[in-house]
């Protein structure tokens, strides 16, 4: 003091837009390093090779994607594939689960809100769209989504212009949208619990995730997988008689139950490194 309010002005704006930018860097690195650690396709099988080459076909075009299949068969996976094999693979991922978003919240989750525009409403906020600007906005679970929410959605993507709730001015975006659903999507809009329009704009490029049980020969590669991935360094052996048990079980929680199988393997290990049928009798 004293200081030139017309210099410290905009020096203290770039400094804030300099620390936000930081700030996204090191989110956006975090995000990356979590699909690189955990997020792979293990496959071996013709149906899964044939599910990548369709979504690694999609990948390239902005076309609105709807992944569907059985829960823990792998489709935020495919998702992030999508993602990660697209022009818009620099910008951000981010993925909503529809079901598990308060019906009251849902819009405000979404498209963000203005201060003041519902109690607790402290602040503006930026909603999912916003944050996925130039990104992709992965909408799991898209058949829970209340009949109300599913409207202002078809708006949204048809417009490609979303308003926060409290507001009035129309917000421009770039946001290419890939949903999932373990629901019958179709029969939920033929008997109207589902906006037949809003399933028609999302359904343009249907992807169909296969349960585990029809991709046996994938089995072993993700048991070997999982294994290595929750273990300690130490490599582990499946027996003939251990992969004879992993691809006669129904796995009715598909790779997710194959996951949480092997690390309860992990667990029971004598330290041997052996995985044999006998370990793998809680699975019969």
């Amino acid at each position: 003091k004293p200081f030139d309010e017309e210099r410290i002005l905009p020096t203290a704006e770039r400094t804030l837009g300099i620390s936000r930018i930081m700030a996204e860097n090191v989110e956006l690195k975090h995000e990356l390093q979590e699909i690189a650690g955990g997020h792979e396709i293990i496959y071996k099988s013709n149906q899964m090779s044939s599910v990548i080459d369709h979504a690694r076909r999609v990948a390239e075009s902005d076309t609105a994607v709807l992944i569907t299949g059985e829960s823990g068969t792998g489709k935020e996976v495919i998702a992030r594939f999508i993602h990660d094999s697209s022009p818009r693979k620099k910008a951000r991922f981010v993925p909503v689960n529809c079901a598990a978003i308060s019906p009251q919240l849902v819009e405000s989750e979404l498209f963000g809100h203005e201060k003041g525009s519902f109690t607790g409403a402290d602040r503006r906020t930026k909603g999912k769209f916003e944050y996925a600007d130039a990104g992709t906005l992965f909408l799991d679970e898209i058949g829970d989504l209340p009949m109300e929410a599913q409207a202002k959605l078809l708006r949204a993507l048809q417009d490609k212009k979303i308003q926060r709730v409290g507001g009035n001015a129309e917000i421009p975006l770039d946001v290419r949208i890939v949903c999932a659903t373990n629901q019958d999507l179709q029969k939920k809009a033929d008997s109207g619990k589902f906006r037949q329009d809003l399933f028609y704009r999302i359904n343009v490029f249907p992807i169909e995730a296969p349960p585990l049980r029809e991709r046996v020969d994938d089995i072993s590669v993700l048991s070997e997988y999982f294994l290595k991935r929750i273990g300690d360094g130490r490599e582990m052996r499946l027996t003939e008689g251990a992969v004879r048990v992993l691809r006669s079980y129904p796995w009715p929680g598909n790779v997710r139950e194959l996951a949480n199988a092997m690390e309860r393997v992990k667990i029971l290990d004598k330290g041997d490194g052996v995985v044999t049928a006998e370990m793998l009798s809680f699975l019969r």
